[in-house]
């Protein structure tokens, strides 16, 4: 599935028009055996946020390839495979070959740890990372 577009198209749309976004936010929820994921700036528009993350949930234990502009905190919730309070659920990312990601990184280094853990789940098939963004701290280093 690839996605692409801007997401000033949805944000600027008038209330009315939103109907087709709810379509569409629906349509991804039902999606769960995706190999191939390619979000764009989708992942950014706010109304898209839950619907985004239900999609990778589903689709994280099939998933082999995810690109696109998303929240941290999608990413890290969508394919992982712990919950925030350290229980396990169904599902997680094990099969990702490529993850190409931007957004916003978070100012804590702290809560990358989901991103950790999914780099750690997949290091077996991983072939290609690509992990970049924004830095939100006070402009030292994440590192």
């Amino acid at each position: 599935l690839r996605l692409a577009g801007s997401s000033i198209d949805f944000e600027a749309s008038p209330p009315h028009l939103n109907l087709p976004l709810r379509e569409f936010a629906a349509a991804l929820t039902a999606c769960d055996q995706l190999e191939h994921l390619e979000l764009g700036d989708v992942g950014y528009i706010r109304a898209m946020h839950r619907p985004v993350l239900t999609m990778l949930q589903r689709c994280s234990p099939t998933l082999r390839c995810l690109r696109g502009i998303l929240p941290w905190s999608i990413v890290e919730n969508g394919l992982s495979s712990l919950f925030k309070s350290g229980t396990c659920r169904e599902g997680g990312a094990r099969r990702l070959e490529v993850l190409a990601l931007g957004g916003a990184v978070p100012r804590q280094l702290e809560s990358t740890s989901g991103i950790a853990q999914v780099l750690a789940a997949n290091a077996g098939t991983l072939r290609s990372v690509s992990l970049s963004g924004a830095a939100l701290d006070d402009g030292s280093c994440l590192a």
